[in-house]
């Protein structure tokens, strides 16, 4: 799958059978490949993906919370 991605432009470097890509190039092209303007995040191995989790949440229960006051 990775060889579909590399000929539809997906940064990555092939040594040998092995294919590498950096999570700031996937980054980047994932959001431009979704047409966003804003590069989506992909996390890597040591981030508190709780965190960001909670944050999220809050975020979407502040947005529920505005949309139900509207009349």
């Amino acid at each position: 799958m990775a060889q579909r991605w590399q000929k539809s432009g997906m940064p990555n470097t092939r040594e040998g059978r092995l294919v590498y890509a950096s999570p700031e190039e996937l980054t980047a092209w994932v959001g431009t490949e979704r047409g966003q303007k804003e590069p989506i995040h992909i996390a890597n191995q040591g981030e508190d993906m709780i965190a960001d989790l909670k944050l999220g949440s809050a975020m979407f229960a502040d947005n529920r919370r505005i949309q139900n006051r509207s009349p």
